[in-house]
């Protein structure tokens, strides 16, 4: 069975220890963050080659892992230097002890870190849902290294309501018995991002988002992240303007046009208040397009091409 297949590899893998996958122009590493819990490793696998003049760095949403942006990656590699990271707490980067920690002070400083763990100066940023959010910060900072922002279904402007439904499930799934169980759940609480995959790709998606325990399957992040996300996010707006009227690089802002999460009428309002933004619309897809089809990964190619030239 296929989905048997899929997880076959997952079966003698921890959740501090690299996924080795056999892709072409890959390699895992790891580098150190801080907080006031001391130091804890970060995972980032790296495609293409590490001396090519342009870096692209790739992050995750709040609940994802840094396979998300695989097939993208693939295809960027020909090209560039592409980065794509776990963010603390997620796939197979160390968790923290105290939920206080997961929140966007920390993020912001383990991205910087893993820029300076480069030895970059400039990287073009791709960031879907919160690692875009944390794209807007640091692209707005003065003297910021960031070069150019892909905006993945995310921008400056979240309403309360979707952040308490996404509260509703972060971190509360339970231990599956089955794969099959698993998979079913999957397929459900992520359908705004599997809407306009096939069976196979979904799958793909499931595997990488899990780990093996004692009794079955879990989600591969820290359920304390849905703890901390409900005190901290879920009862005002977000509001981000003041951040997103300082950014003066080339934004490609990409929209499912099903998302909730990103109305078209933030996103209208982003381009009106900005010189180089440039919006793109999903057809179909919802929160948030997965970066697999062919319009997606055209669209951030042509982007690319245009500000690395």
């Amino acid at each position: 069975m296929l989905l048997d297949r899929l997880f076959d590899y997952r079966q003698k893998t921890s959740r501090k220890k690299a996924v080795k996958i056999s892709m072409p122009y890959t390699s895992d590493h790891y580098y150190l963050g801080l907080s006031n819990e001391g130091f804890h490793r970060l995972y980032y696998r790296e495609w293409g080659n590490p001396k090519s003049e342009h870096t692209i760095l790739c992050v995750h949403g709040v609940t994802r892992v840094s396979h998300d942006f695989d097939v993208l990656a693939k295809k960027l590699s020909k090209r560039y230097r592409v980065i794509c990271p776990d963010m603390v707490g997620r796939g197979n980067s160390d968790w923290f002890g105290n939920k206080e920690n997961y929140n966007f002070i920390q993020y912001c400083a383990d991205i910087n870190a893993l820029i300076a763990h480069l030895r970059v100066d400039k990287v073009h940023y791709i960031g879907t849902s919160m690692g875009g959010l944390i794209g807007m910060i640091l692209a707005a900072m003065a003297h910021t290294p960031i070069e150019s922002i892909t905006l993945n279904d995310v921008g400056p402007d979240i309403k309360r309501t979707e952040l308490r439904r996404m509260g509703e499930y972060i971190g509360r799934a339970p231990i599956f018995p089955t794969k099959q169980a698993y998979y079913d759940y999957y397929k459900d609480i992520y359908r705004g991002i599997t809407g306009l995959l096939n069976e196979n790709q979904i799958k793909e998606m499931a595997r990488y988002s899990a780990f093996k325990v004692d009794d079955g399957y879990r989600m591969h992040y820290d359920p304390k992240i849905g703890d901390a996300f409900r005190k901290n996010y879920s009862f005002f707006n977000f509001d981000l303007w003041k951040y997103w009227d300082e950014i003066e690089c080339p934004v490609l802002i990409l929209r499912g046009s099903e998302s909730t999460f990103f109305p078209r009428d933030v996103a209208d309002k982003m381009c009106a208040r900005t010189a180089d933004a440039t919006l793109v619309e999903i057809d179909g897809a919802g929160h948030t397009p997965a970066l697999r089809s062919d319009l997606e990964i055209n669209t951030i190619q042509t982007f690319l091409k245009r500000v690395t030239s």
